[in-house]
């Protein structure tokens, strides 16, 4: 699903979003004291951020849940006996490469777990076709759930720079709320 099929991406984003809004519609109603008001702001801010935290927890939980699930359909942890003599007959293929994504489209599991578990020079492959295999046998054997991974790195992304947006955006406003009342006092305990 999409990010915003994500209910605890949704919660973060309508909470960071709430808050934002909120603090800004309270700015415009024409509150006089704005010591008091960036100090709530900051306040809100802060109560906003630690609200969320526990939804980007339990996204980042959901996600390598569906990693692990991805990562045991395609390298089980089980030892395979017939793993060396598979990957004993990779090294002699011509194309060893091109043997594995055939593998990958016939669905012979076995096979190329064999592969994807071992270091890749034991099959014939490099680093990086060693690698590039296992991306397309994720995507091949586990479509729905490469799906919901990139669902929820989206979700977390869009989480992470929103909390930081959140921030950046309204500490300019802060520091002019506190005015110059706030600087002068911050100075003055700077040199005690």
């Amino acid at each position: 699903g999409a990010p915003s099929d994500i209910p605890d991406a949704v919660e973060a984003q309508r909470s960071i979003y709430g808050v934002y809004e909120k603090i800004v519609a309270v700015q415009k109603s024409g509150v006089r004291d704005t010591q008091k008001l960036a100090a709530a702001a900051q306040g809100a801010i802060e109560r906003s951020l630690r609200a969320v935290e526990p939804r980007l927890d339990r996204l980042t939980q959901s996600r390598e849940s569906i990693e692990q699930r991805i990562d045991a359909a395609v390298r089980p942890k089980a030892p395979d006996a017939m793993g060396v003599e598979i990957r004993a007959h990779m090294q002699r293929e011509n194309e060893p490469f091109r043997f594995v994504v055939d593998l990958i489209r016939a669905d012979d599991r076995r096979s190329v777990a064999a592969v994807l578990t071992a270091p890749a020079y034991l099959s014939g492959l490099s680093d990086e076709q060693h690698a590039e295999l296992l991306g397309i046998a994720r995507e091949t054997f586990c479509p729905d759930d490469c799906e919901s991974l990139a669902s929820h790195d989206r979700a977390i992304e869009r989480v992470n720079r929103s909390a930081a947006q959140l921030s950046t955006s309204l500490a300019p406003r802060i520091r002019e709320w506190r005015g110059d009342d706030a600087r002068k006092l911050k100075e003055l305990e700077a040199h005690a």
